[in-house]
């Protein structure tokens, strides 16, 4: 993301990247809750995050133009970890079984187009948006394996609901968003891209909200 798609700078930029520090901060603080359960991959993905984040921001205060290759190596890591993350939370084989494939399959396809797009100066939009909507199809696996299971759901022992709706909320709306800041459908002006990463930057700043709120309200199963 060059400096005037990836929406670093300004004030919306530096409010998320606050968001993104004090999500991981907490996930850091509240890891005694989780740490036993599968959900504990998201204290990786948060810092993984931060790190690729701050990686961009460096490389952009270093005089280079594109960043695309960090946000780029950064989204492998992201989906793989979720997709995990996702499959291990769904009890039915069957169920476990379509979103193991499904995940392999778009991983596969993800590491693919690495190496045969420019990977170092452009980022993989067309492939993390369908990247983005399997990761909504395994959240919806999840919510069906949870609706048809028997177990006594107790929402403040449930963090892993806090932390699947607060993605699910950024993906939905990334799917539309992402090809229209990054000008794939068309050329915009540089407000009307800024504008479109400010909506996409607001987005974000909730589901980190929602995810903080997570990690302080949940309690540890019993």
């Amino acid at each position: 993301m060059d400096k005037k798609n990836q929406g670093t700078l300004g004030v919306m930029g530096s409010v998320e990247y606050i968001s993104e520090w004090l999500a991981a901060i907490f996930a850091l603080i509240f890891f005694y809750k989780y740490r036993m359960q599968p959900i504990r991959l998201v204290l990786l993905i948060l810092w993984i995050a931060i790190i690729a984040e701050t990686a961009a921001r460096l490389w952009i205060d270093a005089g280079y133009t594109n960043n695309h290759w960090i946000y780029n190596c950064y989204a492998i890591l992201f989906y793989g970890l979720f997709y995990k993350m996702t499959y291990d939370h769904i009890k039915n084989s069957k169920r476990k079984k379509i979103v193991a494939l499904l995940s392999i399959l778009m991983l596969a396809v993800i590491i693919f187009r690495s190496f045969t797009s420019p990977f170092a100066t452009r980022f993989m939009t067309h492939t993390f948006n369908v990247a983005t909507a399997v990761m909504v199809i395994n959240l919806m696996y999840y919510a069906i394996d949870l609706l048809k299971s028997d177990i006594n759901f107790i929402l403040r022992e449930r963090l892993e609901a806090f932390v699947f709706v607060a993605y699910a909320i950024f993906a939905v709306s990334f799917i539309p968003l992402s090809p229209l800041v990054f000008a794939i459908w068309g050329d915009f002006s540089s407000s009307a891209a800024q504008t479109l990463s400010d909506i996409q930057g607001a987005i974000l700043i909730v589901m980190n909200l929602i995810l903080i709120f997570g990690f302080v309200w949940t309690r540890k199963q019993r």
